[in-house]
């Protein structure tokens, strides 16, 4: 995981600043983080899906302040559509580094803001100080995100109490790891459901009722996920003597909430809500049926 950047600059033609711009994001790049240079958008829906999505979603602001027109007294204004930019990411509460260059009258925000801003003189060699500030200042190897992941081997086999079953009956759990990749920060009440099935053969959504999904190891339906840690959930499991049918994971006690999936192709669409971090989801195939529960197959789309 690479801390994602969200660099805000002027991009006028009259400046060669769109050279600059992609050569900062290169940067960037070299030194191990995930950048997204905003470029300018003619639509309301550009602006929503593409700038607002990125900036709501990055780790980190890089705010790169490039003269304008001269105002009176001597001084010019700076980049109008940058120092939006700035107010949405003061207002998420995105660790800032600012660079200004020499000339641009400090107002706005960024006269309110903490950000330490930075003078320059020459815009050809603000890739350095770019590059120091960054390297002393953030980390590359972290997200703001919960990530639900899955590995193709993971699963675990345990015995259940049954009547035919003296030694009990073998069954397979198969599990998703839910990863908090924040540096710093615990998620609270996580909760997981399974959102949506699709049976991949007609391409119609499979009915199922909403209900909490199980973390392993634990009876309750909320767990904490420490920073830079995970817990495992309960996809769902099934019996070694009947491989071709699946028990999804379901943290219930009602009949109608258990669900049994017959063997088939389908598409699992996970969801875990924490209270401090935003929704996450991820699709998974299945693959269900064969002669042991060694055919299964859950993987990431």
């Amino acid at each position: 995981m690479k801390a994602r950047v969200f660099v805000s600059c002027g991009q006028s033609t009259q400046h060669n600043e769109i050279d600059l711009a992609k050569r900062i994001g290169q940067l960037l790049d070299s030194l191990g983080y995930d950048p997204y240079v905003a470029g300018s958008e003619q639509t309301l829906r550009g602006v929503k899906e593409n700038i607002f999505a990125r900036l709501s979603e990055s780790e980190y602001f890089l705010f790169i302040d490039f003269k304008r027109e001269a105002l009176p007294g001597g001084n010019h204004r700076g980049s109008l559509f940058s120092h939006q930019e700035l107010s949405i990411a003061a207002y998420l509460d995105k660790p800032l580094i600012a660079f200004q260059e020499e000339g641009v009258q400090l107002e706005g925000v960024l006269s309110f803001v903490q950000g330490n801003c930075t003078k320059f003189s020459d815009r050809d060699k603000i890739l350095p100080l770019i590059a120091d500030k960054v390297s002393k200042t953030w980390r590359q190897d972290w997200r703001n995100q919960i990530i639900i992941a899955r590995d193709p081997n993971q699963f675990a086999d345990a015995l259940h109490r049954h009547p035919q079953f003296p030694q009990g009956r073998p069954v397979r759990y198969f599990h998703l790891e839910v990863k908090n990749e924040h540096c710093s920060k615990t998620a609270f009440n996580s909760y997981a459901y399974l959102e949506k099935i699709i049976d991949i053969k007609t391409g119609r959504a499979v009915d199922l009722k909403l209900v909490e999904f199980k973390w392993r190891g634990v009876v309750f339906p909320n767990v904490v996920i420490p920073y830079k840690s995970s817990r495992e959930l309960d996809a769902f499991f099934v019996y070694h003597d009947s491989p071709a049918q699946l028990h999804l994971g379901a943290s219930t006690d009602s009949p109608e909430h258990m669900k049994l999936l017959p063997a088939g192709e389908y598409e699992l669409t996970f969801v875990v809500h924490s209270q401090n971090f935003s929704v996450s989801s991820s699709t998974f195939r299945l693959h269900v049926g064969g002669a042991n529960v060694n055919d299964i197959q859950f993987i990431s789309k």
